[in-house]
């Protein structure tokens, strides 16, 4: 059972306590994930480039371009030729190093390797070059264009028409904001979230679509599927914000391309944005979708859920009436707007109306579907874990709910964030820490977690341990914390991070050192030595893997048939074989600058590959011939 002890707090005289930073050489924040975030992608021709989180280009031969400090609205991509649209309608071209301004259009679209423009009824298109050419007009203003050199496929206020050329036809009434002609010539329309396909068939809830290789694919519902004009086919469950792109699928645990009915991993490094909440493990939830890190990968999981909204054993219909509590589907008066729970409780905020007709908000227990609590919608504050159960806060109250009762306790400040460790309740108000004493932190509280230790208090600019009385910087004071942290978690005494660029968790730094034709090597300034010294073959450094990888803490096997060693570790697996310039790093093919060899039975591998590919930092130093490795 769990327990809570209901405090009457005073406000005590504020004894602001000072915060000094403090400095440690033995730990640094890793990311566990240091992936390209991609923002839009482009497939030309089979080729993949894409815009990142940095408003970053990547063009498909290896080529980048930042786009920071552009007022853009649409990135197109044709060969390594650029285009963008800006929010006054301009479009740009890059040409020779600088922006072109091409004029102002109504629209911009990229598809099967070709940049279409539009303007009024015109439409223009540019493949592989800066120039736009006039391909034709038609009778009505265009929404959007789709299709290939030659064949473009124009959406129009009074309806779709195809051109062959300048020559166009109308083929299709329905208003459209992209069309599509399939292999049986029928047209696909997709309107807001709805796709339909001829006349008979249709798709709701609909978030991408691609047309590639005469096979229509889209995203219903975490669906991906597909239609060629004759077959339907569910290929697979996919998270919420993959994109799809020509023949790519962007997801959070990589890219993969599309062939047929099938997904062959393309890329681990290339991938969607992670949305959702940070939980224990780590791992990241999103309704029914996780990702969960592993010593080996971070790997996909789909519960099995009635209802899209999920959180442990409860699972609703947000919007609804309708709800799932351990295998029992249920309703409630009234619409459910939220939920929280784990394995043990949860419990349901529906919207009701009072036999006055005033709105109010109910606190329902979801394993009993009975109503424990009744707030005015504008009365609640914040909710969530405390660590010992669940909280809802109001400006002068907490209540505490836990296995379907509820308890209350009296504050003097607003509650933002709530914690109990012991039995004793701390809370949050502004840049205000309550417990047994009062702590005033130089920012905004932004998140108050119990742990193990104390209770860690999230700001701004750090991270802070609050424990029998002192304060301690447990952020900021490690090497590479990073920007923008969204979330924490902490679990089994680690912490976990979720920023904007990934997951960061806190490492014991590690400094390898290896000197070219020495047998001998260096980890943390303790001297150790290997059955054969680092070289360099055909210009790169080469390092036995296994004293690289072992010095990280990685699993290293080895597969003699196949000539195949395989590392995994920090999220990461890594396979290369002899002889071989093609290596597997996390499911996708990669080429090796040198390929590894066998050296009196000894792998060695180019340092820069394997070191980069597990997310690790590298240094050489031409005067001494000396590789240095370490945690970024």
């Amino acid at each position: 059972m769990k327990k809570f002890l209901s405090l009457s707090l005073v406000l005590i005289l504020l004894c602001t306590q000072p915060i000094f930073a403090q400095t440690s050489g033995e730990q640094r924040w890793f990311n566990y994930t240091p992936y390209h975030f991609v923002v839009s992608v482009f497939d030309d021709n089979g080729q993949l480039g894409y815009l990142d989180s940095s408003m970053t280009v990547f063009f498909p031969g290896g080529a980048t371009l930042s786009l920071k400090g552009n007022d853009f609205s649409y990135v197109a991509m044709t060969g390594s030729t650029l285009f963008l649209q800006d929010y006054s309608g301009n479009v740009k071209v890059m040409e020779n190093g600088q922006w072109k301004t091409l004029g102002a259009y109504d629209g911009i679209s990229f598809d099967h390797g070709v940049v279409w423009v539009w303007k009024g009824n015109h439409i223009y298109s540019a493949q592989k070059s800066a120039v736009l050419s006039e391909v034709s007009s038609v009778p009505a203003r265009v929404i959007s264009v789709t299709g290939t050199s030659g064949r473009a496929i124009v959406s129009t206020a009074e309806g779709v028409n195809k051109c062959t050329g300048s020559s166009c036809q109308l083929v299709d009434e329905r208003v459209c904001d992209m069309a599509w002609v399939l292999s049986n010539n029928e047209i696909a329309c997709l309107r807001s979230d709805v796709l339909s396909v001829g006349n008979g068939e249709f798709y709701n809830d609909v978030t991408s679509v691609s047309f590639y290789q005469n096979v229509l694919y889209f995203i219903s519902a975490n669906h991906l599927q597909s239609f060629d004009g004759e077959r339907h086919v569910n290929i697979a469950t996919v998270p919420p914000n993959t994109l799809l792109e020509g023949g790519f699928l962007v997801q959070p645990s990589g890219t993969f391309e599309l062939k047929g009915t099938t997904l062959t991993k393309y890329s681990s490094q290339i991938r969607a944005p992670f949305n959702g909440k940070l939980l224990p493990g780590p791992a990241l939830a999103w309704d029914s979708y996780r990702m969960t890190y592993s010593a080996s990968s971070w790997t996909d999981q789909y519960e099995q859920t009635t209802f899209l909204r999920s959180n442990g054993m409860l699972s609703w219909e947000s919007g609804g009436s309708s709800y799932e509590w351990n295998g029992t589907v249920r309703t409630v008066k009234g619409t459910i707007f939220d939920g929280f729970g784990d394995m043990q409780e949860g419990y349901l905020l529906v919207r009701v109306k009072d036999n006055l007709n005033r709105p109010r908000v109910l606190v329902v227990d979801a394993s009993s579907g009975k109503p424990l609590y009744g707030f005015q919608t504008t009365a609640i504050m914040s909710y969530g874990y405390t660590g010992e159960g669940y909280f809802i806060s109001t400006a002068d109250s907490i209540k505490l709910l836990s296995l379907g009762t509820i308890s209350n306790i009296s504050t003097e400040l607003s509650a933002e964030h709530v914690a109990i460790i012991n039995g004793v309740t701390y809370y949050s108000s502004g840049n205000y820490l309550v417990g047994p004493k009062t702590y005033k932190f130089q920012s905004p509280i932004q998140q108050v977690l119990p742990s193990d230790k104390g209770v860690l208090v999230r700001t701004a600019s750090s991270i802070y341990l609050v424990s029998s009385g002192d304060i301690k910087d447990v952020g900021i004071v490690y090497g590479n914390y990073p920007k923008n942290v969204e979330s924490m978690v902490s679990d089994n005494g680690n912490i976990f991070l979720l920023a904007q660029d990934g997951v960061y968790g806190l490492m014991p730094q590690v400094h390898v050192v290896f000197q070219v034709g020495n047998k001998s090597y260096s980890i943390n300034d303790v001297t150790k030595n290997m059955d054969v010294t680092a070289t360099i073959i055909n210009g790169r450094t080469m390092v036995p893997i296994r004293v690289v990888s072992e010095a990280f803490g990685y699993s290293v096997g080895w597969d003699e048939s196949q000539k195949m060693v395989t590392i995994s570790g920090m999220g990461h697996i890594v396979e290369l074989w002899s002889d071989s310039t093609t290596a597997m790093v996390d499911g996708g093919p990669l080429k090796v600058d040198a390929s590894p060899q066998i050296i009196d039975g000894v792998m060695v591998v180019p340092v820069r590959f394997i070191v980069e590919s597990m997310g690790l930092s590298v240094a050489w130093s031409d005067s001494t011939r000396k590789v240095e490795i370490t945690l970024p």
